[in-house]
């Protein structure tokens, strides 16, 4: 269904960017500030759940006007 491929398309992409954000937080913290830094994994989750309502919630705004029209004429593009 539509809201299980904006679901999909959202966690990988949060997840992709958690995990490069990750790692240049990381890289940042050592060699700039050269200290250790540290990962709050609540941050981490509630960072990524909002990128996936945010797709979800745009994903959605962005096809509305498609589903609520009947198909033909959206299909013909008239």
């Amino acid at each position: 269904s539509l809201a299980a491929e904006f679901c999909l398309l959202a966690l990988a992409t949060a997840l992709a960017a958690a995990a490069i954000g990750t790692l240049a937080a990381r890289v940042f913290s050592e060699r700039l500030l050269q200290g250790a830094g540290s990962l709050h994994p609540v941050a981490l989750a509630a960072c990524v759940l909002t990128g996936v309502a945010v797709t979800l919630g745009l994903g959605f705004l962005g096809v509305r006007r498609a589903l609520s029209q009947k198909a033909l004429p959206v299909l013909r593009n008239e």
